[in-house]
């Protein structure tokens, strides 16, 4: 039998090492890999760059500036992270079915989980089509 408070921790565990591994870190300023004389980094070793005219400048860590371009990024990732909640949910879905124990109750339930998680999986790749479709009409201007 599967308590409720097995799937709470099996939901938080997975959410968890989703967030650890879909992370991606950004640092405005490398730090050089030689330590200064005295053993610590001064002002000078980590200024960002400047340009020509001797103004201080930063990178854009954006493969793009156009927001179009940005809120579709956003959308897929979303899109993405739906996806992995509908891997999460074949699998919670397999395990009560796996673990019924004859009970056609728990049964039931595994298969209806399975089933809607199919019909959301389908609806999942239809949007990601559908956004995508659209995200490269308005960014190249054509359909």
């Amino acid at each position: 039998m599967v308590k409720k408070s097995s799937f709470k921790v099996f939901f938080s565990i997975f959410f968890l090492f989703s967030l650890l591994f879909n992370v991606n870190f950004v640092f405005a300023v490398d730090v050089p890999s030689t330590p200064a004389p005295s053993g610590t980094a001064t002002a000078e070793d980590i200024t960002p760059p400047k340009n020509q005219s001797g103004v201080t400048t930063l990178d854009n860590p954006l493969p793009s500036v156009d927001p179009r371009v940005i809120i579709g990024n956003i959308i897929k990732a979303i899109l993405g992270l739906v996806g992995s909640l509908a891997l999460l949910m074949f699998i919670y879905g397999g395990f009560l079915w796996v673990v019924a124990g004859g009970n056609e109750e728990k049964v039931s339930q595994g298969k209806k989980i399975i089933i809607w998680t199919t019909a959301g999986l389908a609806l999942i790749f239809f949007s990601y089509t559908l956004v995508n479709f659209v995200v490269n009409a308005i960014v190249t201007g054509a359909a």
